[in-house]
Parts: structure tokens; sequence; C-alpha cells
């Protein structure tokens, strides 16, 4: 062998310069950063999804849930002609009983005239104005003092 011969050390490759290891490190971290952009927002849109779907499911058990329930379907307003049926119009006057509770309208608070159209529940006698409990009827078939429903006589 010839001890003259010098080793000489080899180049360093492209790939093993410092340089392209900080771009391969940039590189890796960007795509780890894309891929967790990716999965979260894959998560938000499946959470929003469900969350749609439950509130559905809710309106659906809710609205199944009125149909059944009585006391829902007692909200649910009368139709006119059932109503002059259950409470029919009446002035008010000298054959309406005159107590305290039965001075003024409790709905709208103002004071009864003689003559003035009213209704009166025919279970608890409690008096409206045919045009504030007619308002009030549209949604519920109770009194609104008492909560006693006006098809309770039939």
């Amino acid at each position: 062998m010839n001890n003259s011969q010098s080793f000489v050390s080899p180049t360093p490759s492209p790939s093993n310069s410092p340089r392209s290891n900080t771009m391969l490190y940039l590189e890796l971290s960007a795509m780890i950063c894309i891929c967790i952009v990716v999965t979260l927002l894959f998560f938000l849109l499946h959470k929003n999804r469900n969350r749609h779907r439950d509130r559905l499911r809710i309106r659906e058990r809710e609205r199944e849930r009125s149909d059944s329930d009585p006391e829902t379907r007692e909200r649910q307003g009368i139709a006119q002609e059932a109503l002059e049926q259950l409470l029919p119009l009446t002035n008010y006057g000298h054959q309406l009983d005159k107590s305290e509770n039965s001075s003024y309208c409790v709905i709208c608070l103002e004071s009864f005239n003689d003559g003035e159209t009213c209704r009166v529940f025919p279970v608890c006698n409690h008096i409206f104005h045919s045009s504030c409990i007619d308002a009030w009827l549209k949604d519920h078939l109770t009194c609104p003092v008492c909560r006693i429903s006006c098809k309770a006589n039939v």
C-alpha cells in the first residue's frame, strides 16, 4: 500500500447539509400543522351536525308529547263555535254576581261597565272582557286566574 496516499474526506452530500435539514423540519412541521387543522375542522363539523340533529330530535319529541299530553292539548285553543257554547257572551250588569273579584278584568285591569260584553267561566265564575279572554282562549283552555279548564263543565 501506498502510505503517501492521503485520506480525503468525502464532501457532504446536499441532503446532509444544515440548510436542507432545516427545510425538512419546516416541511414536516407544516404537514403536521395542516393535519391538526384538518382534524379540528372535521371534529367541529361533526359536532355541529350532531348538535343540529339533537335539536331536531328534541323538537320531534316535544311535538309527539304535545300530541299525546292532555295539558298541552288544552292549550291549543278552541274553535269559535265551541267557545260560544262553553262560554257564551254575557252583558255585565245586574244578572252577574258582582263580588269583589269581579269588578275588573284581570287581563287588562280595566273596570267593568254595565252592559259591557263579557265571558264568565261557569266553574269558577271569573269574569273577563270578551275581547281579552278570547285572545287568551286562542292558546289556552283554562281560566287565567285559577287555571280551571273551561271544559270542566262539559
